[in-house]
């Protein structure tokens, strides 16, 4: 009996370490704007641990955030 209680906890941790690892995204700013859909800050607000942040290509200028994120 033992021997199943060992096996069903390494299934049970195997299984908490996959529910818990997430995949890693990358987040495209789409726009110079200061806020909304595709944003610099937008992104930012919705990064997780490993993310990247890039730019699209047609993203040009200077990108002014300007209040506190």
């Amino acid at each position: 009996m033992k021997k199943n209680c060992f096996i069903c906890g390494c299934v049970a941790l195997v299984l908490g370490a996959l529910t818990f690892q997430s995949q890693a995204a990358v987040l495209t700013v789409t726009t110079a704007n200061d806020t909304g859909s595709g944003s610099l800050r937008e992104r930012i607000e919705a990064t997780g641990i490993g993310d990247t942040i890039v730019f699209d290509s047609r993203v040009t200028g200077t990108i002014m955030l300007t209040t506190a994120i």
